[in-house]
């Protein structure tokens, strides 16, 4: 019998027998938290995956992540990263918050560990990643762990579900949807779909309605915008499809702000900046001077809107840096 629980402004919460005992007889918070029954787990989280996603393809993810019976070699710390941010990456964006990736400071021996989370159930933990890390070019590739986890933590930032950004979002959609409420709901449901990029835009058409426009894509995708400018309004809008660079609606409405230097979106990424970015590049016991330039320069790469993360954060890239390690 399942055991359900009240909780005051939220939904109720419900514990499977086998995990309730596995609480009670845990001898740690570690073992009491991780998850071992996964097939239930999944059917207790299904509703945070994007439609369309195959549970069989969710239960491949977590087999693998979970797997501690292959080496280093056959399954390195960083590809088991790789498929931990594959599966955070088929849920909806406001579950991202639930795939957490927790890194410990160094020990002693320079040694550190980290755990993959989902809700509040450990999916996989390594205590000891140089310890268990024998391959060379693996352990040159930890520092990358790092910048997952800010990278990460930008997407959060950056999530319609962030009140300052879904602020800055709802501006941009009221002014291409015209005030219409059919147009802005369906906006927002398809801000991450990649069908909406660049390499997809066919073009702009008129609509049977005054001052409405149609952005076409490839695979019949359309999307309904509107313009007190008439023509000139639709001409913003082709320029604007078809001139900037974007994988997603998101990328395409942050890149108008950025082109401007808005400064509220400015400020949504200083604030990441000092929550995420500053506290590990500040603390010897995270980063060596040499892991920290190579964070900075991976990190470089990054481009929101149409700008890079080393010039929107003011990133240092005149460290020395072993360039073979930079992937």
């Amino acid at each position: 019998m399942d055991i359900s629980f009240s909780l005051p402004k939220t939904t109720s919460l419900t514990i499977s027998d086998s995990k309730f005992n596995q609480i009670l007889g845990a001898n740690s918070l570690n073992e009491a938290t991780k998850i071992k029954n996964v097939s239930d787990f999944i059917d207790s989280i299904m509703d945070w995956f994007k439609g369309g996603v195959r549970r069989q393809k969710i239960e491949q993810l977590f087999e693998t992540i979970q797997d501690v019976k292959n080496t280093d070699v056959s399954n390195p710390e960083s590809a088991r990263l790789e498929k931990f941010i594959q599966l955070r990456k088929l849920a909806h964006p406001k579950h991202y918050n639930q795939f957490k990736l927790e890194i410990t400071p160094k020990d002693a021996n320079d040694d550190w560990g980290y755990k993959l989370k989902v809700g509040n159930f450990t999916l996989y933990q390594c205590d000891k990643i140089y310890e268990k890390t024998k391959n060379i070019h693996e352990r040159e590739q930890l520092a990358d762990f790092h910048v997952k986890k800010i990278c990460m933590k930008l997407e959060e930032a950056l999530s319609v579900e962030n009140p300052d950004t879904k602020q800055l979002l709802d501006f941009s959609i009221r002014r291409y949807s015209g005030g219409s409420e059919k147009n802005q709901h369906s906006l927002l449901k398809k801000l991450d779909d990649s069908g909406y990029s660049k390499d997809n835009f066919l073009g702009v058409k008129d609509s049977n309605k005054p001052n409405e426009f149609i952005a076409l894509f490839k695979n019949d995708k359309q999307l309904v915008f509107s313009s007190k400018t008439g023509e000139l309004g639709k001409n913003f809008l082709r320029n604007t499809f078809a001139g900037q660079n974007y994988n997603n609606l998101r990328e395409l409405f942050f890149s108008q702000y950025t082109i401007k230097n808005e400064p509220f979106f400015i400020n949504i990424l200083q604030q990441a900046k000092m929550d995420f970015y500053d506290p590990i590049t500040q603390d010897a016991s995270y980063l060596s001077e040499q892991e920290h330039a190579i964070v900075n320069a991976k990190l470089s790469a990054i481009k929101i809107g149409d700008k890079t993360l080393d010039r929107l954060w003011g990133l240092s890239l005149n460290q020395p840096v072993n360039i073979l390690m930079i992937v």
